[in-house]
């Protein structure tokens, strides 16, 4: 069986929750590093790579032809990688397709196979060892722990394209025989424990997922924007009734025309709805000793009175006294819905609640939907009115070994969202 143990290195454009993602246009492949392994447990192969320049000039060891290492890759029967399925395969497969090499997807699952070393790890451990680091399984297995020069330079905005060509190749190289080591001492672990084709089937989900990944969900831009606007209107009324209504109940209770009242702060609805305290920063009298206000001397505020903002309490008592029941003094939609069909509680209380229940609604439907989606909603190509989501499966964070779904977590959307035309 030949065996390729690959590591890629990108570009890091695109918006911070999509920065290397194949997906955005303006990334590029910056390096390949990879060994080929005539059996699993073969211990002399060099690693070879190649360096892709900002200009086009393409530099490697042995080789810097591109279509050597690709027929180098394709005649593989077993492909390894950390994070192989959500990284590494999409990459390869823009990569290939560029290079006229548009078999990888027919060859996936069926000649060739992956063995994913962050995939199975997790599974080793039980599912206990979550999304575990290449960092992370090297130093169990033995292998080295990565300078952090090339993570920090990305995390100061340093894209990977202009970082040293022999700082990123040591990085990369060392990837390579980090994910080898593992990799044959994951082998050793799989063998122990009986587990090859769990692993198998493991692998062939992963390959599915990452189609599902490749293909994107559709998202209608255009009809997502026409429903946001609509509730947009629809949270500004909401809001303005919302503020109207708690600033009123306030005013009323504490003589205060300043609390203004947000809808969004938990404490706040606890406190308006169960009774509690206000805080306000009012300008108070700055006093002397003997209790007469201070004035200014000099300048241009000359005989007026200085001041300072001081901290000042009110209190308002439970907007929902008169409750018939009992219930927590949460702000949960479930608690809150309970509360709206007490016959105790005063009309004007529900009407409150109610709006604040439609208010959440809205608010979610922007920030997780139409506006939270769209951020990741990307064209196949510059030239594509049509939008894609291209949601990562994990296969390696639940507890439970479930199947989790994030930027964006696609498993968010319920019955009770009007989302499903966009």
């Amino acid at each position: 069986m030949k065996i390729a143990v690959i590591d890629i290195e990108t570009t890091m454009k695109g918006p911070l929750e999509m920065r290397a993602s194949p997906y955005v246009h303006e990334n590029r492949i910056v390096a390949i590093g990879y060994k080929l392994l005539n059996n699993w447990d073969d211990t002399g192969a060099m690693t070879q790579w190649v360096y892709i320049h900002k200009n086009g000039e393409v530099t490697g060891y042995p080789s810097a032809d591109l279509i050597t290492v690709v027929n180098d890759l394709l005649t593989a029967d077993l492909w390894v990688g950390h994070n192989l399925g959500g990284f590494d395969l999409p990459w390869l497969r823009i990569w290939m397709d560029g290079l006229s090499f548009g078999s990888l997807q027919k060859k996936l699952g069926i000649d060739l196979k992956i063995w994913d070393t962050q995939i199975v790890e997790y599974l080793l451990s039980g599912q206990l060892h979550r999304m575990p680091s290449l960092n992370e399984v090297s130093a169990k297995y033995g292998g080295t722990l990565k300078e952090t020069a090339i993570a920090d330079a990305w995390n100061e905005g340093i894209d990977t394209e202009d970082i040293k060509v022999e700082d990123l190749l040591q990085y990369l190289i060392e990837d390579v025989n980090n994910t080898t080591k593992v990799f044959q001492a994951q082998i050793r672990e799989v063998a122990k424990n009986n587990m090859f084709r769990f692993i198998e089937t493991q692998m062939m989900g992963r390959l599915a997922t990452a189609e599902m990944e490749w293909n994107g969900l559709a998202f209608d831009h255009a009809k997502a924007t026409e429903h946001s606007n609509t509730l947009k209107a629809t949270q500004e009324t909401l809001l303005h009734d919302l503020m109207a209504t708690a600033n009123g109940y306030i005013q009323t209770h504490t003589k205060s025309n300043v609390i203004l009242f947000n809808p969004d702060s938990p404490k706040q609805i606890k406190t308006i709805l169960f009774g509690g305290t206000f805080k306000e920063k009012v300008d108070m009298p700055v006093l002397d000793d003997t209790g007469i206000p201070i004035q200014y001397k000099t300048g241009k505020r000359r005989g007026m009175i200085k001041t300072k903002q001081t901290d000042v309490e009110y209190t308002v008592p439970a907007w929902t006294h008169g409750m018939l029941n009992v219930y927590s003094d949460d702000t949960s939609e479930d608690n809150l819905e309970k509360i709206t069909t007490d016959p105790g509680v005063k009309p004007d209380c529900k009407v409150f609640i109610t709006k604040l229940l439609a208010y959440r609604g809205v608010v979610k439907q922007l920030n997780t939907y139409y506006e939270g989606y769209g951020k990741f909603a990307i064209k196949k190509n510059h030239y594509d009115s049509i939008r894609f989501i291209h949601s990562s499966y994990n296969h390696c964070v639940t507890r439970t070994g479930r199947l989790s779904s994030s930027k964006p977590n696609l498993q968010n959307i319920n019955g009770k969202e009007n989302f499903d035309d966009a």
